[in-house]
């Protein structure tokens, strides 16, 4: 059950890089490139589906360090962004036999870092946007109701990511965007057609990524494939998908993701 609102985050005056850990490589006014190990620049609207943002409020659960904030901002949008702090954990993988607290201790260091980021960005850009804290599965009922809601990249580090696309878009009254990662095992078709219906190359699937034997991946749950998100889509009351398939830059390697847009038919 979701709590009740409790207000957003007051801005972080954030000075030095070193305070800061940057999720997405970003243009920062004053201080130059500061290079993440997501580099989404030249490529962002692919990763937003193409979809006009002159003009809306978007829900952005997962912001991170605000790269795809600052983008919808400076496309029209009012952002509001949604993500863990320090007081919140991850869904880290509980692989039997190993000690996590460690590795949690470190996450939620970590996340500070990245809400540094955010707030550093956030200043430099003279961004409006607003900022809350909570866990995905855990929006607060009294948030609001947005007409974009953009879930970029975050299904596959879930534990539950029907909860919490249920959750993100039962405050979303227009619009769901969807982008995450390819799985290694689809290919593109060969005519080169960047636009589909979801379901002509697969039946909807997911496959189960952490691995017991190696204990890997420690915070990615799901391949997900673009069908079983329109399918999940489509039960949430969102329907004609569309998707589309784009290259994004991780650590120097061109990556395979997909987006999936879909628009609010009833619920």
């Amino acid at each position: 059950m979701s709590g009740r609102f409790g207000g957003f985050a007051a801005p972080r005056h954030v000075e030095s890089l070193d305070d800061c850990c940057f999720y997405h490589t970003v243009d920062l006014p004053g201080l130059g490139t500061v290079e993440g190990p997501w580099d989404l620049r030249g490529g962002v609207d692919d990763y937003l589906g193409h979809v006009d943002f002159k003009g809306v409020s978007v829900f952005e659960p997962g912001p991170a360090s605000g790269f795809l904030t600052f983008e919808m901002e400076k496309r029209g949008a009012l952002v509001t962004a949604y993500d863990l702090s320090e007081e919140q954990e991850w869904d880290v993988i509980p692989y039997a036999g190993r000690d996590a607290s460690i590795e949690k201790a470190e996450m939620r260091a970590q996340m500070r870092r990245i809400n540094n980021s955010f707030w550093l960005g956030h200043r430099l850009f003279g961004s409006r946007s607003r900022l809350a804290h909570g866990h995905v599965y855990e929006v607060p009922d009294d948030i609001g109701t947005f007409d974009v809601c953009l879930l970029g990249s975050i299904l596959l580090h879930l534990r539950d990511p029907f909860l919490a696309m249920q959750k993100c878009l039962s405050h979303t009254a227009g619009t769901a965007i969807v982008t995450d990662m390819l799985p290694r095992s689809d290919l593109l078709p060969k005519s080169g057609l960047r636009r589909l219906v979801p379901g002509i190359l697969r039946q909807p699937s997911m496959g189960f990524a952490p691995d017991g034997e190696t204990r890997r991946p420690t915070d990615t749950w799901w391949k997900l494939h673009p069908e079983v998100v329109a399918s999940m889509l489509g039960v949430l009351g969102f329907g004609s998908p569309s998707v589309t398939y784009h290259r994004q830059t991780y650590r120097g390697r061109r990556l395979r993701l997909f987006t999936v847009v879909a628009h609010r038919t009833g619920g």
